[in-house]
Order: C-alpha cells, then sequence, then structure tokens
C-alpha cells in the first residue's frame, strides 16, 4: 500500500480510543490506511490555519463550521460524530469517591488534596461554575490544578500530579493508570460534541468520506459507546 491510500486525520484526544479501535475493521473494509494524530482542538486549529494538511479534521462542531467558512473543510462533507460527558477520574488502586450527586461531588472536591482540570477551554469556564454553585470557589483555590488542555489529566492523575481529575471521559478510559469514579451527574453535567470534516486539499477525498460515513453510522455506535462516548449528538447543556 502506497502513501497515496493514507488517510491522514488529526482529532481531539476524546475520540483516540474510537479510531485506534476501528482503525483494523475500515482499513480491512475500504483498503485505506488512516494515519492519527490527536491534540488539543485549539492546537489543531492553529495547525490548520498554519498550513497543515490533513484529510479528515475530526473537532468541535463550532471550528469545523468555521473551517467550512473559511474554505478549509469541504462543504457537504460535515458529519456528526458524538459528544463526550466529563467524568471524575482517580488513580488506580485508589478508593473512588461517590460522585453519584452534587452534594456527593461537593464533598468529594473537599476532600481531595488536589483537583486537576484543564485550562483554556469551555470545559474550564463549566468547571469553575461549578465549584460556584456549589459554595466551594473559595475552597478550591488552593486545591485546583490546571493543565493546558490536550488529554494530559488522565496521565498527571496516573502520575499522582492530582488525586482527582475533571476531564472527559473517554479520555479517563483510554489511559492506563487511571480509573473513573463516576460521571458527573446530570444536574453538574457538561458535554463536548464533536463533528468532522474532508480538507479541502486532501489527497484521499473518497476515504476520507468513507470513514467519516462510517464513524457516523449505526454499526459504530456500539464502539463508540464503549469509549464513554455517546450519541445522540446535540443535545443541549444544562446551565451550572
Amino acid at each position: 500500500m502506497g502513501t497515496a491510500d493514507v488517510v491522514s486525520v488529526i482529532s481531539s484526544p476524546p475520540l483516540r480510543g474510537v479510531l485506534r479501535d476501528l482503525a483494523s475493521r475500515f482499513e480491512s473494509q475500504t483498503g485505506h490506511k488512516l494515519a492519527i494524530r490527536t491534540a488539543a482542538v485549539a492546537d489543531l486549529k492553529c495547525q490548520i490555519d498554519a498550513g497543515t494538511a490533513f484529510d479528515v479534521a475530526i473537532l468541535t462542531p463550532p471550528l469545523i463550521d468555521g473551517l467550512i467558512d473559511d474554505g478549509r473543510i469541504a462543504a457537504g462533507t460535515r458529519a456528526e460524530i458524538a459528544r463526550a460527558g466529563l467524568g471524575v477520574a482517580v488513580r488506580t488502586g485508589a478508593r473512588k469517591p461517590d460522585v453519584g450527586s452534587a452534594n456527593a461531588v461537593r464533598c468529594a472536591l473537599l476532600n481531595a488534596n488536589t483537583v486537576m482540570y484543564a485550562s483554556g477551554s469551555a470545559v474550564m469556564a463549566h468547571i469553575e461554575r461549578m465549584f460556584e454553585r456549589l459554595g466551594i470557589a473559595g475552597d478550591m483555590k488552593s486545591r485546583a490544578r490546571r493543565v493546558p488542555a490536550g488529554g494530559y489529566i488522565g496521565e498527571a492523575v496516573a502520575a499522582g500530579a492530582a488525586e482527582l481529575g475533571l476531564t472527559m471521559i473517554p479520555v479517563i478510559l483510554d489511559t492506563d493508570g487511571v480509573d473513573l469514579a463516576g460521571p458527573l451527574p446530570t444536574p453538574l453535567q457538561f458535554y463536548v460534541e464533536f463533528a468532522g470534516g474532508v480538507g479541502v486539499g486532501s489527497k484521499q477525498p473518497e476515504g476520507a468520506s468513507e470513514l467519516l460515513r462510517y464513524l457516523a453510522a449505526a454499526g459504530a455506535a456500539s464502539a463508540i459507546e464503549a469509549k464513554g462516548l455517546e450519541r445522540p449528538f446535540g443535545t443541549p447543556n444544562r446551565a451550572v
């Protein structure tokens, strides 16, 4: 198989496990090989703006729509894929706190020495509003640790840099050395949606379109859900 058969995919980290697990099945069915690279969505947007070539981009819907408007993603190729909710990560072997209710989350956060989450994102804004809603914003100032977005929270918790991590559930499930204590309860939950599109300069537009159809089809649902992502796509977030 030559390089002309390779579909280059750039994606936000929550889709990493799904893409990895579905790659061999997709490749055997279509004959296209996938080259997958993940990074924080803001970093990927900067790379695209700088001229980085790609066949498929999987980002948040506003970024995909903006890239369509800018002529960087082909109109008509936009595909809704899934959404990811927030969960609580603990180091493997550590006691899992109860996070099944808003009050339980409040107690878990106050009982933790350090709580880590990503900076510079809508998720950060939601988490900090959640602290305010729970009446613990002042208490969390000494406990909070922020790291750049990009799927690093799980690794940091696994390394012992924080007692609890607040991040997207697929990132927790795809990281060795951490366990999911549980998703945030419905009143505190926040979802990040993901959509994809084919790059205007794609050298493999047919294979790229095939991949997006494959991910959006019903046959991929079980693999997507097994990695902690959800369908249906598009349910509004609750205000916190």
